[in-house]
């Protein structure tokens, strides 16, 4: 049992009462701790071949297999005020993920997007149109006009415009 000395530290009468550290030969590892106070903590980690950056001797980036560490592991302590907090995590290629009721959630908005009604009147060009409408300009054989193409509700209807000659 190891008892801290410091007459000032408030904390002085907490004593670790079992702790346990495990190092494995492939990189494996797992420790834990618990304390008079009922706070305990342990942790363990895997390493695991995952996909990532390495970087030769001269600076080269490259992508590929990597080892990696993954870590899992809790925490369990109760506050001054006597609320009791557990929070577990998991560390790997998606990142860090804590879990525990104290954590705070962001909110989920659910809206609708709005969608614009359709019109189906034609105009003095014959063209009818649409909001579902899908215009694209595209360069002609010529390189001095353009082509727009327009398409709504499955047909496409196709114009082409060439600029007058500039003399």
């Amino acid at each position: 049992m190891v008892r801290a000395n410091n007459k000032d530290n408030k904390y002085a009468d907490i004593t670790i009462t079992s702790q346990s550290d495990e190092r494995n030969l492939d990189g494996s590892s797992q420790w834990s701790y618990a304390q008079s106070d009922y706070t305990t903590r342990e942790e363990s980690q895997v390493q695991k071949k995952m996909q990532g950056v390495t970087y030769d001797s001269y600076g080269k980036e490259s992508y590929g297999e990597v080892l990696g560490n993954t870590n899992k592991g809790s925490s369990y302590w109760v506050s001054p005020e006597g609320q009791k907090f557990t929070l577990t995590w998991t560390a790997d290629e998606a990142g860090f993920q804590p879990k525990g009721d104290h954590l705070p959630v962001a909110p989920v908005h659910e809206y609708e997007l709005p969608v614009a009604p359709v019109h189906d009147d034609e105009d003095s060009t014959g063209f009818t149109a649409s909001t579902n409408l899908l215009i694209t300009f595209t360069p002609n054989k010529l390189a001095t006009g353009w082509a727009e193409q327009q398409e709504s509700k499955g047909s496409i209807q196709r114009a082409t415009h060439v600029p007058p000659s500039v003399n």
